[in-house]
C-alpha cells in the first residue's frame, strides 16, 4: 500500500514539472512568433510606404498644386521609408 502511494506521489510530481515544462515552451514560442509577426508588420508597412513614394514621384518644396498636407506626407513617408 505505502509504494503505491509513492508512486503515485512521484506520478502526480512528473505531471506537474511536465505541465509547466510544456506551459513555458508554448510561452517562448508565442513570444517568439508574435515578434515575427511583428518584424514581418513593420516590414510591409515600410514596403508600402516605399511603393507610396514612388507612386508619388518627386515632389518639389513649393511645386503649385501640392497643399502643405501634400508635402507633410511625403516627409512622412519619406520617414517611414527609411529614406533620410
Amino acid at each position: 500500500m505505502e509504494i503505491a502511494t509513492l508512486i503515485i506521489s512521484v506520478l502526480t510530481l512528473l505531471t506537474t514539472i511536465a505541465g509547466i515544462v510544456v506551459s513555458v515552451v508554448l510561452y517562448k514560442k508565442q513570444k517568439k512568433d508574435a515578434a515575427l509577426a511583428e518584424k514581418k508588420r513593420k516590414e510591409e508597412e515600410r514596403q508600402n510606404a516605399k511603393d507610396e513614394l514612388d507612386a508619388i514621384g518627386v515632389i518639389p518644396f513649393g511645386a503649385p498644386g501640392f497643399s502643405r498636407m501634400d508635402l507633410a506626407k511625403v516627409a512622412y513617408l519619406k520617414v517611414k521609408a527609411g529614406r533620410r
